[in-house]
């Protein structure tokens, strides 16, 4: 809000006229001055500390009057004098639980989007988070995350496969929540495997992290260690001095195939480059499957080449810079 809403937004919560949103957003800014302070000059902090005093002054005034009567024996109240000394116990409340509760108030008040991404069944991308930190995401996989991190928290939520760099920061542990496990890192790389049909798998590249089931902290995992959790039974095992580099060499890959049917293969890498591919169905034997991965750096009539040969098939070009595919002769 700008600085002319803010002092309306005052007048009317000091005035007992702001509805409950209001309220909240006026009381979200007093305990976030962090966020809203340079918003005002110093003209108008003071404008509006002045104002606010006061608005509850008679409130702490009529809490000393309240002293003296009650020793005396003698207690009255008025609706004013009632309305002041809620406002003054309320503003003194909520600046203790506001600045405990900050973000979440503001959370409540101006939520962050959420960015949810995805891969194809063949699919790798790279992702750059609000932090600069970078996830590659394995192919059927997706993750959330919010568009801007807010607070001491940065997190992300992960279903299937990614490898995360994590920008160092220290006061703002990174965290990545998939399923029932959590890893909580300050800055390192690391791979997270969570494919619902498979165990749960950790690999840590540099760094450290921790890794927990359920929230409980089963393991504390450095360079070339790897955790498996078992969802059938809750075994949990740790794997020392693993290759971490090889088992994460994927993420240097864009399209990758196992025993993949051919013409699946085929439609991939016209999708992933955009070019048109005909009489795919006709070349390709039913049964027929490739087995390979490409690098982002090749192009795509390299990619064709490798799969055409050791399928013994191949390629051309028309006119109209359609790729048609035929049965090797």
């Amino acid at each position: 809000m700008d600085k002319e809403q803010l002092k309306r937004l005052l007048q009317k919560y000091l005035d007992g006229q702001a509805t409950a949103r209001e309220q909240k957003m006026l009381e979200a800014w007093i305990v976030l001055a962090e966020k809203h302070h340079d918003e005002l000059s110093e003209q108008d902090k003071a404008f509006i500390k002045n104002r606010l005093w006061e608005r509850v002054r008679p409130a702490a005034e009529v809490s000393a009057v309240l002293s003296d009567e009650q020793h005396s024996g003698v207690v009255r109240f008025s609706k004013r004098m009632l309305r002041y000394a809620a406002l003054w116990a309320g503003l003194a409340v909520f600046l203790v639980a506001g600045y405990l509760f900050r973000y979440r108030i503001l959370d409540m008040i101006d939520p962050v989007t959420l960015q949810t991404k995805a891969t194809g069944p063949y699919e790798i991308k790279k992702l750059l988070l609000p932090d600069s930190s970078i996830v590659t995401l394995a192919a059927n996989s997706s993750i959330s995350y919010p568009e801007k991190y807010r607070g001491t928290k940065r997190y992300a939520a992960l279903k299937g496969k990614a490898f995360f760099s994590i920008t160092h920061n220290p006061a703002k542990p990174f965290v990545v929540e998939s399923d029932d496990i959590q890893v909580k890192v300050l800055g390192t790389s690391f791979e997270v495997n969570n494919a619902a049909t498979a165990d749960a798998v950790v690999t840590v590249v540099t760094g450290k992290v921790q890794v927990s089931v359920a929230d409980k902290p089963v393991a504390l995992l450095t360079p070339d260690q790897q955790v498996t959790y078992r969802r059938k039974d809750g075994l949990v095992t740790i794997a020392n001095n693993i290759d971490a580099v090889n088992i994460t060499n994927w993420t240097n890959n864009n399209l990758v195939f196992n025993e993949t049917p051919l013409a699946i293969v085929l439609q991939t890498v016209a999708a992933e480059y955009g070019i048109n591919i005909e009489n795919i169905r006709t070349a390709t034997a039913t049964q027929a499957t490739f087995s390979g991965s490409f690098t982002r750096k090749e192009s795509w009539k390299d990619v064709l080449d490798v799969i055409c040969i050791s399928s013994g098939l191949s390629w051309s070009v028309t006119n109209g810079n359609t790729v048609v595919i035929k049965r090797a002769s």
